[in-house]
C-alpha cells in the first residue's frame, strides 16, 4: 500500500510525534521512509552597516547546518532499527 512515507518535520517535539509511528509503518508495508524539513531563513533586517546580504547567507549556512545534523540523527536512529530512511532538506526563498 505504501512505499514511500514522508515524514515533514520542523525540529519541534510536536512534529517529533509523528516518529513513534514511524517505527511501526515502514516496517508493515515494507516502505521506506524520508525526513524532510524546509529551511525558512529569518527576515532580515537591514542594519546601517548594509550587510544585509552577507549576514542573510551566514544565517541560512548555520541554519541548514543545524538541520542537516538532526535529520542526519534521525537518519542514523532509524537505519538502526532496521527503518531505511533517508533525510531531504528543501529551500525556501524569500524576497530580500
Amino acid at each position: 500500500m505504501y512505499h514511500t512515507i514522508v515524514a515533514p518535520l520542523d525540529g519541534s517535539k510536536r512534529a517529533e510525534r509523528i516518529l513513534s509511528h514511524l517505527e511501526e509503518l515502514p516496517n508493515h508495508y515494507n516502505a521506506r521512509v524520508i525526513f524532510l524539513q524546509v529551511v525558512e531563513p529569518d527576515p532580515v533586517s537591514l542594519g546601517s552597516e548594509g550587510n544585509y546580504m552577507e549576514k542573510y547567507q551566514e544565517d541560512l549556512a548555520r541554519q541548514t547546518k543545524q538541520i542537516e545534523i538532526y535529520l542526519a540523527g534521525l537518519e542514523g536512529e532509524s537505519r538502526e532499527k532496521g527503518i531505511e530512511a533517508k533525510a531531504r532538506l528543501a529551500g525556501w526563498i524569500t524576497p530580500l
